[in-house]
């Protein structure tokens, strides 16, 4: 959705609701913004973009309903956080 006109190669008949044209106008905006500012953030959007910060795992849902969480798979993850020498197969020195 992202790029509009890629879905012609998937269906020609497919037009965008309006919801979605605005979605896909948000991500293509707040790419160029970050792009030129470092900031994802665009002037006037209803939602923003959380910084990341890595005690809470801050992210943002791209959806035709904008929202942002947390945690985001974080039980799916708690292992690789108790034993990070282990990935990658590196061992760790006691």
């Amino acid at each position: 959705m992202l790029f509009a006109g890629t879905l012609a190669a998937f269906d020609a008949n497919y037009t965008l609701s309006r919801p979605e044209h605005e979605l896909s106008q948000f991500m293509r905006d707040s790419w160029a913004t970050f792009a030129k500012f470092n900031d994802p953030n665009v002037n006037g959007v209803k939602a923003t973009w959380p910084r990341y910060r890595q005690a809470t795992a801050d992210y943002f849902i791209l959806n035709i309903t904008l929202s942002s969480g947390s945690g985001l798979f974080g039980t799916r993850c708690t292992f690789w956080r108790q034993h990070p020498c282990q990935l990658g197969g590196n061992k760790c020195n006691p």
